[in-house]
């Protein structure tokens, strides 16, 4: 199965709908990380980089919604995937050939299938 991988993710939106403005900022700037301007490697972000993103209520919207959403995650990893073999295969292009598939893991039961399989 090395063409393929299976994660078993929980999606929670209900929980990301209560976080603060400040913590969905701070939780962004964690997963992109302001980079250093001579350099451009990312950076832990400081106080001045959360205030900014929350000081921005549309914006905020956005973020929220893709930090509670499963398709968003998917695409950033896929994304950090594709560079990093691109660049290791000097080639372009996505990784997985077709969009991910996502089943709903209802019970203990599933569950175990699906980590069994």
């Amino acid at each position: 199965m090395s063409n393929h991988l299976h994660l078993v993710l929980r999606n929670r939106p209900d929980i990301a709908g209560q976080w603060s403005d400040h913590e969905i900022a701070l939780r962004w700037c964690k997963v992109f990380p302001p980079r250093d301007d001579a350099t451009g490697e990312p950076v832990e972000p400081g106080e001045p980089d959360v205030a900014m993103l929350a000081a921005n209520p549309e914006r905020l919207v956005e973020l929220r919604r893709c930090l509670a959403s499963l398709s968003w995650f998917m695409r950033c990893l896929g994304e950090k995937i594709a560079r990093a073999a691109n660049r290791e295969d000097r080639s372009g292009g996505r990784f997985w050939a077709g969009r991910f598939k996502s089943v709903a893991l209802l019970d203990e039961a599933a569950m175990l299938a699906c980590s069994v399989y």
